[in-house]
């Protein structure tokens, strides 16, 4: 029986199946909610300690799942924001913590040309995901072929069109350690 406002210690032994389960379980479990990357790092980290100190050398697919696991993680931009490339080879920087614009306003953060208006979308980068949304456009705004109704996260790999334009998202250089 423990005393209020005292704490306990749990120390889980993983066979090295279990262990296996267990990260493909916290990949399921990030896809559902999305968890904060610092959150996420540091559950990978304590499962990657678990694994290392438990599990034996031979586990089938430790490094292949460790691995993905990573570059998932990396793949959310990680590090600090996305960069969006257009076909003309011009990029944007979508930095954590900003509410973005993005138009063809002289002081919108993604400026662009063409059929794009002053206003046309924002990225709103102020919580754990880059959140996609139409600023009420006259052409609309597009993730992977899809019209966005609603706020929309978006990930390294998506295409984005708005207005005219047409950008790729890709995670910024990612110093996750191994």
């Amino acid at each position: 029986m423990s005393t209020p406002g005292s704490t306990a210690t749990i120390t889980i032994v993983l066979s090295a199946d279990e262990a296996l389960v267990a990260f493909e379980a916290l990949a399921l479990i990030n896809d559902e909610a999305r968890l904060s990357d610092t959150d996420l790092q540091r559950m990978l980290d304590r499962l990657e300690g678990i694994l290392e100190t438990q599990v034996p050398v031979t586990a089938p697919n430790y490094d292949a799942l460790l691995d993905e696991a990573k570059a998932a993680l990396a793949a959310r931009g990680s590090t600090g924001g996305w960069t969006l490339r257009a076909a003309d080879g011009a990029s944007y920087e979508v930095a954590r913590g900003v509410l973005h614009t993005v138009g063809r306003a002289e002081g919108s953060s993604v400026r662009l040309g063409g059929m794009v208006d002053k206003h046309h979308a924002d990225l709103d980068f102020r919580g754990p995901s880059c959140l996609l949304s139409d600023a009420a456009s006259t052409s609309g705004v597009y993730r992977n072929g899809a019209i966005v109704r609603a706020p929309v996260a978006i990930e390294a790999g998506d295409e984005l069109r708005i207005g005219s334009a047409v950008l790729i998202v890709e995670a910024f250089p990612s110093g996750i350690r191994r």
